[in-house]
């Protein structure tokens, strides 16, 4: 018998091309000390509260780092921003009567422990229990310290598995004390999601003291303010732009046109610096202010140098994951389908070449990568090649005399002298 019926039914469509929800990529993942937490607070979870949370802000205490490091991200906050959001993790302070013994059980609660998602680990958590995946993070005032100039913090050291996790970055501080120092501190490190700073940042504390504080949570902030300029695609560095503070923590001599001066060399070796800008030197970092100059990862990889082609990468591969959702489970394997799925790719990739992100991409389908078994187990494999965009850092001028231009003003001349001949 027919089980059609008398009437009309419909039937959806196959898929087809759909806009996807933009991933957030500026979501600040910040880790701080706070001794004196309110009993509400729990240690070693990841709270997504706003930078100018009035309460968690009274909750934090006045003791550890926490207040200060949640000031410091305000007071970078680029135009018509109130507020940054924000992942954060407490951990407690050591308690020894010995400082060196005291800063080393801080570190090692901020280090915490990969099983029991304690202190950094605990930011793998953050989109699960706050609905925030923290992509640019810090631990501020706690990566430079080392117990011997050729071994690792242990923070810096914990960091990348932490970040892998979580498609993040992190911006790290260095010594802060001489150019060997930095140095010793960067040969430690190896991955493309740390970003070194050396410099450190003078500012004014609560009673109006000026002090020396770390820089990573206040870049990190300047970078959230450069993202949401490009429309929040994290394809940009932070480089060359002006920090709120009231000088550099250390100073050193950085020149555009003189690569011997220690800023260079330390920049040259991936390490972000703070400089002074100097009216009258056509040769400054700016004519005046406090600039911020870092474009690198500590890659051994020169393909993974400049953290905004991580940062690209990254947001590449979550926005393939995003698009992949709307299709998986829902459709059958069909033409329709594959072209579907790389219409959705080129149509993002052109946008980011429009938006001055990319150089160029090639997206297709690769008979090779596509074999007859797989593709009747439900598999299907594309290829998406893309450059990321590289920061200009570097502008060579061939500077030379124009010869043509006197042969050019002889024939005028001469031209001239004819003229008034006649």
């Amino acid at each position: 018998m027919s089980n059609t019926g008398f009437g009309v039914s419909f039937e959806t469509d196959g898929p087809e091309t759909r806009p996807t929800a933009q991933a957030e990529f500026s979501d600040i993942g910040l880790a701080l000390v706070a001794p004196d937490k309110a009993g509400g607070l729990e240690f070693n979870r990841p709270y997504a509260v706003n930078s100018n949370d009035v309460d968690f802000y009274t909750a934090l205490g006045v003791g550890g780092n926490a207040r200060a490091e949640i000031e410091g991200i305000n007071d970078q906050l680029s135009e018509f921003r109130k507020s940054a959001k924000l992942s954060v993790v407490l951990v407690d302070e050591g308690d020894n009567a010995d400082p060196a013994v005291k800063l080393t059980e801080t570190l090692n609660n901020l280090k915490g422990d990969s099983v029991q998602k304690t202190g950094i680990h605990a930011w793998k958590n953050s989109a699960q229990l706050t609905g925030r995946t923290p992509r640019l993070c810090a631990v501020p005032g706690y990566t430079s310290q080392q117990t011997e100039s050729n071994v690792a913090n242990i923070v810096c050291a914990e960091l990348p598995a932490v970040l892998n996790s979580l498609m993040a970055v992190a911006f790290v501080d260095g010594p802060n004390s001489t150019r060997q120092a930095a140095l010793d501190w960067r040969e430690t490190m190896s991955s493309k999601r740390l970003i070194p700073i050396e410099t450190a940042v003078k500012v004014a504390n609560s009673d109006g003291d000026v002090v020396v504080a770390p820089a990573s949570s206040r870049v990190a902030a300047l970078q959230l303010g450069i993202d949401q300029s490009k429309d929040g695609l994290p394809f940009h560095t932070a480089a060359m732009r002006a920090l709120n503070i009231v000088g550099p923590g250390r100073e050193m001599e950085f020149d555009l046109a003189d690569f011997s001066t220690e800023g260079q060399e330390l920049y040259n070796n991936n390490l972000g610096i703070v400089v002074r800008g100097e009216a009258g030197s056509d040769s400054a970092a700016a004519e005046g202010g406090f600039v911020y100059i870092g474009t690198d990862t500590c890659s051994t990889d020169p393909l993974w140098r400049f953290y905004n082609q991580v940062r690209g990468r990254d947001y590449l591969h979550v926005m393939a994951i995003r698009d992949l959702r709307n299709l998986l489970g829902k459709y059958n394997i069909s033409i329709q389908l594959a072209q579907t799925w790389i219409t959705m790719q080129r149509a993002r990739l052109n946008m980011l070449v429009r938006k001055n992100a990319i150089l160029g991409f090639q997206v297709q389908f690769v008979a090779d990568e596509n074999d007859p078994l797989d593709i009747r187990k439900g598999r299907l494999s594309i290829s998406m090649d893309a450059e990321e965009s590289a920061p200009f850092v570097h502008g060579h001028i061939k500077s030379g005399r124009y010869s043509v231009a006197v042969d050019e003003f002889v024939s005028d001349l001469i031209a001239g002298f004819d003229q008034q001949a006649i």
